[in-house]
């Protein structure tokens, strides 16, 4: 399923969900979700949320906070999921592997 939304200053990103877990190019564990976000360089890239690599950014370490704590979004905590969601898409990034490999890139 695809879903359309706007982040990184309103440009148009699209979440998908998949039935396998994304795992996190910077250090290799699997991530919580992710999402094709606007790339510079590619022109879209996919951003994941990575519970060890991405826990102190203000903009992803409440979305990772209400996953450890509802599991997921249902439509008792849609609201509230859809916004922390849409904070963190709003400063998204693609991850790549750096040169250096895992857990040298962006978040770790």
């Amino acid at each position: 399923m695809t879903r359309p939304g706007r982040g990184n200053g309103g440009v148009p990103v699209t979440v998908e969900t998949t039935a396998e877990t994304v795992d996190c190019p910077d250090c290799s564990r699997p991530g919580i979700m992710s999402a094709v976000v606007p790339d510079t360089i590619t022109g879209s890239g996919v951003a994941v949320l990575c519970e060890a690599c991405d826990i102190d950014h203000p903009d992803a370490g409440p979305l990772i906070t209400y996953f450890a704590v509802h599991g997921q979004i249902n439509l008792e905590n849609v609201d509230q999921g859809s916004a922390l969601i849409a904070r963190w898409l709003a400063t998204a990034r693609a991850k790549r592997s750096s040169p250096g490999g895992p857990g040298h890139g962006d978040g770790c």
